[in-house]
């Protein structure tokens, strides 16, 4: 498994039929937000046949010394039945956003 990026439309293509889809997981969203100072990141996860089988929007400021706060609107579209792929992926993004300067990432809803 490994985080790719995704172009706004690769992301909306797969948000718009996955079942925990939401307005608030997507590009109308994130242009909105982009109205009240957020900057955003499509992510995708694929797996090891590189097909996609997660994604999220991630919505972004930069708070102070160019450390960064994160906010995944409607939680991540991702399967969470599988104990040991949700703790990969966790690991995989924490790891992730922490080399970008990311210094929270909210999730809602909560997990």
């Amino acid at each position: 498994m490994k985080i790719v990026t995704l172009k706004p439309e690769q992301f909306d293509d797969y948000a718009s039929t996955h079942r925990y889809r939401s307005y608030y997981q997507s590009s109308l969203y994130a242009n909105v937000m982009t109205n009240f100072g957020y900057a955003t990141h499509y992510i995708g996860i694929v797996n090891e046949e590189n097909k996609l089988i997660g994604a999220s929007l991630i919505l972004y400021k930069e708070v102070m010394f160019n450390k960064k706060i994160a906010y995944a609107p409607r939680g991540i579209l991702f399967s969470y039945e599988n104990p040991e792929t949700t703790k990969e992926f966790a690991e995989k993004l924490k790891k992730l956003l922490s080399k970008q300067g990311f210094i929270m990432l909210r999730i809602d809803p909560y997990i």
